[in-house]
Order: structure tokens, then sequence, then C-alpha cells
């Protein structure tokens, strides 16, 4: 399978967590291990051939990845996974869901990136109000502002569909728990949240903004080298100050003094055969017709 092919790419993605997620949970502790080599081994193929900019994203997505589940998991204890630890594979699967994200996006409409959270407003409503999951309420709303005030709506939608697929087939697998009980807020939940995937929208937001912020720092790196090298142009002549008066040329070479002598040898020559022509001839036919010729008088 060529991973540079976006079909293949985009079927090895899916193909690679599920099965990756089902060897982690089968196989107890190798299944994990033979995972993480897997994950990492794919994520380090795609690196590779990727563009600047796309590895520029994957391994922030990587660096946030990493922070976000040492927060969520050990920190908080929102989730845990079924060793207690972060797998390994996690923060580059990560990465890849994210790269699917990104591919899948450009197909989706406006419409349907807005009707993502609005179809999913009133299940979080009524589990909110029943007090099934009352952390749905603070995720969706937080989704809400990420679609206002972000750049990639269409990303931040697809990516809410993918990740509550992903969680939904990773809790049921047993690869992670979510918590009935969200500490220090009170609030309650499922496994997994409805709205699971506001954490991925604010993982993607994060990558974006990085990602802009970088191109806006290289361009700003680009127009500072222009003008040092406008102005170090503008000094160069500037410090050529013009010599005293009655101060003559420097020397020049007994070459370039026999150039400028035949040079107006031959000029002076040009000229005077243009003011005396010979006899029978007529100013206007000369090649260099300095003068009109002068009006017959009656």
């Amino acid at each position: 399978m060529d991973l540079n092919v976006p079909a293949f790419r985009a079927a090895g993605i899916i193909g690679v967590i599920a099965a990756g997620l089902l060897l982690d949970q089968k196989l107890a502790f190798w299944g994990q291990i033979i995972t993480n080599v897997a994950v990492w081994l794919i994520f380090i193929g795609i690196l590779r051939h990727a563009s600047r900019e796309e590895q520029v994203s994957l391994v922030a997505c990587v660096f946030y990845a990493t922070l976000c589940e040492i927060f969520l998991s050990l920190a908080w204890g929102l989730y845990e996974y079924r060793l207690g630890n972060i797998p390994l594979f996690v923060p580059p699967g990560h990465a890849l869901l994210f790269m699917l994200g990104t591919a899948l996006a450009p197909r989706l409409s406006d419409r349907l990136a807005w009707a993502v959270p609005l179809l999913a407003a009133p299940f979080v409503v009524l589990l909110s109000v029943t007090g099934s999951d009352t952390l749905g309420a603070p995720l969706l709303a937080l989704m809400l502002l990420c679609m206002v005030f972000g750049t990639a709506k269409k990303l931040y939608a697809t990516m809410f569909l993918l990740a509550l697929a992903m969680e939904i087939y990773g809790t049921w697998l047993g690869n992670w728990t979510w918590s009935p009980h969200v500490p220090w807020l009170g609030l309650t939940t499922l496994n997994p949240p409805l709205a699971a995937g506001v954490f991925y929208c604010v993982l993607d937001l994060l990558v974006t903004a990085t990602n802009a912020g970088l191109e806006r720092r290289r361009a700003t790196s680009a127009v500072a080298i222009v003008g040092n090298y406008g102005t170090g142009r503008q000094s160069g002549f500037a410090r050529r100050s013009p010599r005293p008066l009655g101060e003559g040329a420097p020397e020049r070479g007994a070459g370039t003094r026999l150039r400028d002598a035949t040079v107006k040898a031959h000029n002076s020559t040009r000229i005077s055969g243009a003011l005396h022509p010979a006899a029978g001839s007529h100013p206007s036919a000369s090649r260099w017709n300095l003068f009109r010729p002068s009006r017959a008088r009656g």
C-alpha cells in the first residue's frame, strides 16, 4: 500500500487505528507494544514524505496531544487507559487521526459543518437535563466557540465525528474508560461523552494556530531581511561621499586612458564631417544629422 496516495493513506490510517486498538485489547501487554511500534513506524513514514507545512502540523499535534493526555488522564483523571498508563501509540495516533480529518474536511460543505454541532445540541441538552452527561453542555459550548472564532470550521466538524466514532470503538473494546463523575467540577459524563470530540477540536485549534503563527513569523523575518538588504545598499551609496572640489578622479590604467582618447577622437571626426561635408554632398545625407539644413533664401 502506497501511503503517498490519499485514498490509501486514509484507508491505512483507519486500518491501523482499528487494528491497533483491537490488538492492544486482545493481546494484553504485548499487544500494546506491537501497536506502539506499528503506529510510530507508520507515523514516521508519513512524516518523511510530508510537506514542510504538514510536518509542522504533525509534530505540533504530537506535542499538544502528549500534554493533553498527561493533563486529562493522569492529572485530571477524566478517563483511564487499560493499563493505567498513557500508551505510546496514543500521541501519534492523534496525529494520524488529525491527518485523516484534514483529508476529509474539504469534502464537507459549510452547511454540513454547522449541522454537526446543531444536530448534536438537542441530545446534549437532553442528557444534561436528565443528569446523565452534564459535561456535554460546556463541551458543546466550547465547540461552538471554536466554530465561531476558529478558522477551520470544516476540520472541527469532521474531527468531532471521527473522534466520536473512535471513542465509541475504543471504549467498547475497553482500551480506556471515562469516569462517570468529573473530578473537580462535580459533573457527570457517559462512557464516552457525546461531545468527547470537542477535545480534538481544541487540539486542532492549537495545531492550526501554531502553524499560522509560524507562517507569520517566517513572513516577518523575510520582510526584515529584505528591508535590511535595501538599507545596506543605501548605506553603501551614502558612504561614497563626493570628492572635494578640485580633486581629480583616481588614477586609471593606461588601457582605460587609451580607450577614452580613441572614443574622443572618433566622435570629433564624426562631428567635423557633419559640420563640413565633402563637395557635392548635403548635410541631410550624413548619418549623424546634427543640424537641420538651412532654408533657401528667395
